[in-house]
């Protein structure tokens, strides 16, 4: 065999084992999908802490701190033909505390209890009829998710609870916001590397209020162990409002938002072979400034906060 000879047989070895090592992406691709199976529970403990500073109309900033955790159960009460879940959601513990400037206010619930107090006082607890309205705490929310992330429907067991809800908020039309629920995860299983974006607009109180939702996630790594295959997802959300005009309240107030915009950082893990979310760490900023005309005197104020959020899954 001549040098050339065998120069050209390394070089066609070379340009085999580079298509090789190419042509498998698709193979490599990670399926990711939330998993449903009825009568499962999931359940994810909660925590978050932060502050930032807030200007009330008339006042001076002041500071804001939070802190606490709270737990979330979701029985899984239906599996829908497409994959969907129906989830019956409740939050059966909370803790908090809050901090604005040298006020200090807690507040737990816990095995059907509600307790608060301000500055050390204890209030006295609500009756029994009225935690029962209170949704999520005492009275279940049933979620829809589709087996991309979407929120496709949700229902109050208590029909009032929504006759309520669009009459605190005038305009908010809840079918036309889960049309614009957006998909967690790719329609396609992606490669590690892959970056799937999304912009969303919508406008969930009419024409007045417009949303921009921009996200960004990428399928930072994947291992697999013992059967068991684990995603790390790393994500970053822009949701921006812009209002025009006066937005009415209950009370008699007129309120503008001309600015309002929030930002969340993420790291996801994820178990692929069940499909449930196993920890998500997630950085939140937002920002909002606002207007508040009674009669004819106009104020105005802002909020400024970073809150940092921990899910870990049981």
């Amino acid at each position: 065999m001549t040098r050339s000879t065998a120069l050209l047989i390394l070089v066609f070895a070379i340009c085999c084992a580079a298509a090789s090592g190419a042509a498998p992406a698709a193979e490599n691709a990670v399926p990711l999908a939330l998993k449903f199976t009825a009568g499962d529970t999931l359940q994810y403990d909660v925590t978050f802490s932060g502050g930032g500073g807030v200007t009330v109309p008339g006042a001076e900033v002041s500071a804001v701190g939070i802190q606490g955790s709270l737990s979330i159960a979701q029985n899984v009460i239906e599996v829908l033909p497409d994959g969907s879940g129906r989830l019956e959601t409740t939050i059966p513990r909370v803790e908090a505390t809050v901090t604005i400037g040298g006020d200090k206010a807690s507040f737990t619930f816990a095995d059907g209890k509600l307790r608060w107090s301000a500055n050390g006082k204890e209030s006295a607890p609500p009756d029994d009829a009225a935690l029962s309205k209170i949704p999520l705490l005492m009275t279940p929310v049933v979620i829809t998710l589709a087996p991309d992330g979407r929120t496709t429907d949700l229902a109050f067991s208590d029909p009032q609870l929504m006759a309520e809800l669009s009459q605190a908020a005038p305009g908010f039309d809840l079918s036309r916001a889960l049309q614009n629920s957006e998909s967690v995860f790719p329609e396609a299983p992606v490669a590690v590397g892959a970056t799937w974006r999304k912009t969303m607009e919508y406008q969930p109180l009419g024409p007045q209020v417009s949303v921009t939702v921009s996200t960004s996630r990428t399928l930072d790594d994947y291992t697999e162990q013992a059967g068991v295959g684990l995603a790390r997802i790393s994500s970053f959300t822009d949701a921006r409002v812009t209002t025009m005009g006066e937005l009415p309240a209950p009370g008699g107030f007129a309120i503008t938002v001309p600015e309002l915009r929030e930002t969340v950082t993420a790291t996801e893990f994820f178990n692929t072979t069940k499909g449930q979310l196993v920890r998500g760490d997630y950085d939140v900023s937002f920002r909002t400034s606002f207007g508040v005309k009674v009669g004819e005197e106009e104020k105005s104020g802002s909020v400024e906060a970073r809150l940092r959020v921990s899910i870990q899954s049981r």
